[in-house]
């Protein structure tokens, strides 16, 4: 089909860009599992969050399948899941098996602070900061993602993105204090999609959110002709997305920040803006659960 042309041709594509980080073919979960870590995470390597539901986390022996659409054999779940056990069983849980990223989230069982935000990421950081930005690039992302599960109370939220955490290196040494989210909407369960600039709940940094409506919609990014859009609604049959973000809609996100949001004075000269993390995020208010799996993640500059 022409779908599959496309996807072959941005396989293809990618292949011949840098990539700067691939989803690995298998990960050590025992190791690389986390519960509200409080320093930071090793860098150079994919790692899997909890945040804001505590720091233990054990074995998931169930059968999550028909939550995140990944099948883990019952002899190695042991390895390959774990989860937050509260009052003895677990509900909310990630997986890894044969390059595929699991992930569910149940936000009845595992509720966050009042008001706040529960969040599972997959996530790297850099150990050197990376600048797509440079000379007018550009940096692409690639992934095929099924969301195979999904409910919430009227008065909640639950929703996946890609985040990039973003620096300013005036000069491309050191740091400055500005810090900025930049981000695209994947899935957004029972709400529209539209893009905005906001200032973020837990960090309180700018948040620059880009939505995937159609090539030719978005101020944040450039989807690609063979990208599947965001959705309001669970998707169990995986769908390809693809977008590219480059200099110029950076240039375009902080000055809809600047304009929104003024005391942020967020520098403009966009090629001293590097990245040094990268996550998927999987995120609800209390009253939700949802479930999905990940594939194929590739980061590359182009």
């Amino acid at each position: 089909t022409m779908r599959a042309v496309f996807v072959l041709l941005a396989a293809v594509a990618a292949a011949a860009a840098q990539a700067i980080y691939r989803q690995p073919a298998a990960l050590n979960v025992s190791a690389s599992t986390w519960g509200d870590p409080t320093s930071p995470l090793p860098t150079g390597q994919t790692e899997l969050v909890f945040w804001r539901m505590g720091s233990t986390v054990a074995p998931a022996p169930q059968d999550l399948s028909a939550l995140t659409g990944l099948a883990v054999p019952a002899s190695v779940r042991a390895d390959l899941q774990r989860g937050i056990p509260t009052a003895g069983h677990i509900d909310t849980a990630v997986q890894y098996f044969n390059g595929t990223f699991g992930a569910y989230l149940d936000t009845h069982a595992d509720a966050p602070p009042a008001g706040g935000l529960a969040t599972i990421i997959i996530s790297n950081d850099w150990a050197t900061p990376i600048f797509p930005w440079r000379a007018g690039g550009c940096v692409r992302v690639l992934a095929t993602i099924a969301v195979a599960s999904g409910s919430k109370d009227a008065d909640s939220a639950i929703y996946i993105t890609t985040s990039f955490g973003l620096h300013h290196y005036p000069g491309g040494t050191a740091p400055t204090d500005a810090f900025m989210w930049y981000e695209t909407g994947v899935y957004d369960l029972g709400r529209p999609q539209p893009e905005w600039v906001n200032e973020d709940t837990i960090s309180h940094q700018a948040i620059i959110h880009g939505a995937l409506n159609g090539p030719g919609t978005s101020r944040y990014h450039s989807q690609g002709p063979d990208s599947a859009n965001g959705s309001s609604d669970i998707f169990p049959d995986a769908r390809f997305f693809n977008f590219t973000i480059c200099a110029s809609h950076v240039g375009t996100g902080l000055s809809d920040v600047n304009t929104k949001m003024p005391q942020y004075k967020l520098p403009t000269d966009v090629g001293n803006w590097a990245i040094t993390h990268v996550n998927f995020e999987l995120e609800a208010l209390a009253g939700a659960r949802s479930g999905y799996h990940m594939r194929g993640w590739t980061i590359a500059l182009v």
